[in-house]
């Protein structure tokens, strides 16, 4: 169990990062961009960490079926999920967008018992109420909810690390509550899911990183070609170079969160893995205050409404 929540620790706080970086990206990119550069960046990635740890060697040690549970969690995952998430974050922001996510943690549970067999109790229950509260609490429709956003640049600088007068960042886009809602519920409902999968193929064989590369490659897959598509080209395109910067930490950030969360799955059951790593997710926001206080709402209904849905997660593991 001490592997299994160093590998959730070190996935948070590399998703903390990815969420982070994904706001600032999604400010004048779009979520199709951030899609392609996290899938391309990833199985490179991937395919040398799995060479390094050896695991790419033991592509035998897995049965068919379990191929087919990765592959179907990468589309899943890195395809629709990623897509719902970016758009979630673009629309709300990422402290938000933690809150609504949290909705993943019950879906993951009841799919875990209904088809795992693992067991929940009373107190667990409590803590599922304790999650989909937060994202109730965060709901409002108001103008000020944009009161913690200004034009200024982060931490008053540029963002090339000189000091300018000239804001370095753009103004935040406004709050689009019913496409961050809408767009974080399906997130949450296909993040779910990949869990079930990526456990039900790799149970206790520990071959994360061989795992996380199979989904990553599936993604892929199925992406490449969609780039025969003008439109498709035309998106990717119109990145500009700040954008495709952002999106490359991002891309880096969540593919080694993705390989821990892999790990985890790997050698400790969903029960345990899906709820710590919901409980570490308080690390989005300090992540998100030092590079997004401008872009980000920290009003306390928000703080409050993430800080529940975490503690309802601590209660699922005790």
């Amino acid at each position: 169990m001490t592997l299994a929540i160093a590998y959730i620790l070190l996935s948070s706080a590399s998703f903390a990062l990815n969420q982070a970086s994904v706001r600032r990206g999604m400010v004048r990119g779009s979520a199709l961009q951030g899609v392609y550069s996290s899938s391309v960046i990833g199985v490179v990635f991937l395919l040398f960490a799995a060479a390094v740890s050896t695991q790419l060697f033991r592509v035998g040690d897995l049965s068919p079926s379990a191929y087919l549970f990765l592959a179907a969690a990468g589309v899943n995952h890195f395809i629709l999920g990623r897509y719902c998430n970016h758009r979630a974050i673009g629309a709300i922001g990422a402290n938000r967008t933690r809150a609504v996510e949290g909705a993943n943690v019950p879906f993951s549970i009841l799919l875990a018992i209904a088809l795992l067999s693992e067991e929940v109790t009373a107190l667990m229950w409590g803590g599922i109420a304790l999650v989909m509260l937060g994202p109730v609490i965060i709901f409002r429709r108001s103008s000020g909810a944009q009161a913690a956003a200004s034009p200024a640049g982060d931490a008053g600088g540029s963002e090339d690390g000189g000091a300018a007068p000239v804001p370095a960042q753009p103004a935040a886009p406004p709050v689009k509550y019913v496409e961050g809602y809408l767009f974080g519920l399906l997130n949450a409902a296909s993040w779910s899911i990949s869990p079930l999968l990526i456990r039900s193929a790799l149970e206790d064989s520990g071959l994360g990183v061989l795992g996380s590369l199979t989904a990553y490659a599936a993604s892929a897959a199925v992406l490449l070609p969609l780039l025969a598509l003008p439109t498709v080209r035309r998106n990717l395109r119109a990145a500009d170079m700040n954008t495709g910067r952002w999106f490359v930490v991002s891309a880096l950030s969540v593919v080694t969160a993705q390989m821990f969360r892999y790990l985890a799955l790997s050698v400790a059951p969903v029960t345990i893995v899906v709820p710590i790593m919901r409980a570490s997710s308080v690390l989005v926001l300090p992540v998100s205050y030092l590079i997004n206080r401008r872009l980000e709402s920290f009003e306390p209904r928000v703080i409050i409404g993430v800080l529940l849905s975490i503690a309802g997660s601590l209660l699922v593991v005790l």
